[in-house]
């Protein structure tokens, strides 16, 4: 819905809104850096739909005053409350379209907060509210690597205009809160910081590998894949990326940031999500491109290895795909479906990230003779990558051995849990319970693994 409500906005549609003015949450973006003494600087980014703005005209101008208030509520009470005015001149023609962006930036000890954000018209009638809860400030100060948040942005540029509201580190950062591009935002800037480089005794070289893409249903983009060296000269330094997306279709997209050192073997990971809009781009203009190099892939392959294949893509194939493929009866139809398939998805490199995917499943999670992206594990892998954090409970007199796999900022989801138990006590892990959407959810799964609880066991799925 957020990016529903933005994209209307840059097309000149309203903003949704209510009542009680705009919802902030639905045009509002934030990021964490490092500051000073142990604390952390989250900047709250805000687009503002210029229509929708108590602009008053006078002669041959156009001007607004909003006042912006920050209030940052942490779990024990303790409250930490900021103010700024946002102030526009500019003529009256100009203020019916485009967006008005502030920032809004609060230092604070780590900790997890609830932030309202407020704004309010010189009058004091209320603009626009947006809550934002239970957001988790990490600490920066640390021995290890550490990576702020990746901040978007419209554009970066060198500058010397320090009393620019978007300054910081030489430069202007002007923040995208939309996480749209394309169309007439053709290039996608990138803005983040990396701390502790040099005060990292763990690290194995003297200098740092970055790699970043864009994936889209979870497959990598290969055409967008960047890689950097970086020198451990400072301890902190700035990373600045600008991307175009003017030849990629319509939709959303996932923006990775991977670190790592001269083992290639990623420390840190970082992704945003982004929506592009190219509506001059068709699906039968990227198709046609690859389809001569998609050809040359399937060129010769057996039908045995085909029908194999189709299991293997059941995660990520169509309804529509689904049943075109139950109706293709040849060979030469069967290597055409395949061609096609991929030529959509983005050609050779797109197939060979997924295959990869399939691969490194099938290194980790096979039991006997069920390759690993058959079982639960496999599946969840291929679909939702590798997770975060693993908490594995070995087995005890009084349950059956388990693992819970994390994922933060799922896209479009947040946070969410799988939870798989060998219940067999054979090895073979299976999916228990998630908070996944779309996923088996139950919400007494530790009943499954009480070895005590054979009902549960019996009756749990």
């Amino acid at each position: 819905m957020k990016r529903l409500c933005l994209l209307l906005l840059l097309l000149g549609g309203a903003l949704c809104s209510n009542a009680q003015g705009i919802n902030l949450t639905e045009s509002t973006d934030y990021a964490t850096f490092k500051a000073d003494s142990g604390k952390v600087m989250i900047e709250f980014f805000i687009a503002f739909q210029k229509a929708k703005l108590p602009y008053q005209v006078q002669n041959d101008t156009a001007w607004l005053e909003v006042d912006l208030s920050l209030s940052a509520r942490e779990k024990s009470g303790a409250e930490e409350k900021e103010n700024m005015r946002l102030v526009s001149s500019e003529k009256p023609s100009s203020r019916d379209e485009g967006l008005l962006i502030a920032r809004m930036p609060m230092i604070l000890p780590p900790g997890t907060y609830d932030f309202t954000l407020l704004a309010q018209a010189s009058n004091g009638e209320t603009i626009g509210k947006g809550d934002f809860k239970r957001i988790k400030l990490k600490s920066y100060d640390s021995d290890s690597l550490r990576v702020s948040d990746i901040e978007l942005a419209f554009n970066i540029f060198k500058s010397e205009n320090i009393n620019s509201p978007f300054y910081k580190n030489s430069l202007e950062v002007i923040p995208n809160p939309t996480a749209i591009y394309g169309n007439t935002v053709s290039t996608v800037s990138i803005y983040l910081e990396i701390y502790n480089l040099v005060r990292n005794l763990r690290l194995n070289s003297d200098s740092l590998y970055s790699r970043t893409y864009l994936s889209r249903n979870d497959l990598v983009l290969e055409e967008t894949e960047r890689r950097k060296v970086r020198r451990r000269t400072a301890d902190a330094i700035v990373y600045v990326e600008k991307m175009p997306i003017d030849s990629l279709l319509s939709g959303k997209y996932e923006y990775h940031f991977e670190l790592s050192d001269s083992s290639f073997k990623p420390i840190i990971r970082r992704s945003k999500s982004i929506f592009i809009y190219n509506p001059n781009i068709k699906p039968e203009m990227v198709a046609e491109r690859n389809m001569d190099a998609m050809a040359m892939e399937f060129a010769g392959v057996s039908e045995e290895l085909l029908n194999e294949m189709r299991q293997q893509i059941e995660y990520i194939i169509t309804s529509d795909e689904r049943e075109t493929y139950k109706r293709v009866k040849t060979l030469d139809e069967k290597r055409s479906f395949f061609e096609r398939f991929w030529a959509t998805r983005g050609g050779p490199s797109a197939r060979r990230a997924y295959m990869n995917k399939i691969e490194e499943a099938n290194r980790r999670f096979s039991q006997g003779s069920t390759p690993g992206y058959k079982m639960d594990k496999g599946r969840v892998f291929i679909k939702y990558g590798e997770p975060q954090n693993i908490e594995r409970e070995n087995a005890a007199s009084n349950q059956k051995p388990y693992e819970i796999w994390q994922y933060e900022n799922l896209q479009a989801q947040g946070n969410v849990i799988f939870v798989f138990a060998d219940r067999m006590g054979f090895g073979r892990y299976e999916l228990i319970h998630s908070t996944a959407i779309g996923e088996v959810f139950n919400q007494n799964w530790q009943q499954v693994v009480n070895q005590n609880n054979n009902r549960a066991n019996r009756d749990g799925f």
